[in-house]
């Protein structure tokens, strides 16, 4: 019989890029970044856990600090701590 492999789940977490530091822009389909960007975002999913600065353009988007910078996405959550 012929089935389709199913691709579980531990695949997609094998492509998510987990950053623990600061970064110079993002061009990847699913991060995580634990620190601030200072440049463009470009990406799927994206979850910033820092401030950034730059244009941002993605699908899913979460930034838990400030930013500066256009957004273009579909789901955007800003969770600004303020200063």
């Amino acid at each position: 019989r012929d089935r389709l492999r199913s691709r579980g789940l531990g695949d997609v977490y094998k492509r998510q890029i987990i950053i623990n530091g600061n970064v110079d822009g993002i061009d990847a389909t699913s991060v995580i970044v634990n620190g601030n960007v200072n440049g463009d975002i470009d990406c799927t999913s994206i979850k910033v856990a820092g401030n950034v600065k730059g244009d941002i353009d993605g699908t899913n988007i979460t930034i838990e600090g400030d930013y500066e910078g256009s957004i273009d996405g579909l789901n955007v959550t800003i969770n600004n701590k303020g200063k």
